[in-house]
């Protein structure tokens, strides 16, 4: 399961957080591409919390790095509670797979709500016939090559592709993006035959 977090830069003033909060627009900064499962769901978050608040919810997409790149700029945002952070599975697993992330997920943020949990599916191209289980594509792997495309290095379905590999004994090629949109994307083209993706984005293929 992908769970998609909301954080806050930490060490704000109380007073930021007074009832009247927000006195001016937020930032929430999406990690990743527009169209992806997190963007998508910090802009159902945005309409709901602009119409609540009475002040805008500015989203803003800082995509790379499989989300490091967003992730640290919130960090080094002013912690006035003003900036906050879609965060997705990456959040807490790139600290163990970059050697420098730019940011410390403990110090650096406090966490605000659990946004939302998306299952990480798999999802082939037509064109990769006689696919139907996993079984299969476990059969296939041993005897042809195969990719798949994921949102990023590190992240579930990178992670998800690599647990499928050494439970099978097989070695596909990973083709990571910096987002599930761009990935989709090519998944559709065909350019790509497999893809772990989130739930969430996958269905409306």
């Amino acid at each position: 399961m992908k769970r998609i977090f909301l954080f806050i830069a930490v060490l704000w003033a109380a007073a930021s957080f007074a009832q009247t909060y927000p006195t001016k627009p937020v930032r929430m900064v999406v990690p990743f591409p527009a169209g992806g499962p997190a963007d998508i769901v910090a802009r159902q978050l945005g309409a709901k919390l602009t119409e609540v608040w009475g002040e805008a919810l500015v989203i803003e997409n800082r995509a790379g790095a499989a989300g490091n790149i967003g992730t640290a700029f919130v960090a080094r945002a002013a912690p006035d509670g003003y900036t906050i952070l879609l965060a997705t599975s990456g959040f807490m697993c790139n600290p163990s797979l970059y050697k420098n992330i730019g940011y410390d997920p403990f110090k650096d943020f406090a966490p605000v709500t659990n946004a939302g949990i998306s299952a990480t599916v798999v999802v082939r191209h037509p064109d990769l016939a006689g696919v139907n289980s996993m079984k299969d594509l476990e059969q296939l792997a041993r005897t042809s090559k195969v990719d798949f495309s994921t949102p990023g290095i590190g992240l579930a379905g990178h992670l998800a592709g690599e647990l499928f590999d050494a439970m099978a004994g097989v070695k596909m090629v990973h083709v990571p993006y910096k987002g599930a949109a761009p990935a989709m994307q090519d998944l559709v083209a065909g350019r790509v035959q497999l893809m772990f993706d989130n739930f969430a984005s996958a269905s409306a293929q």
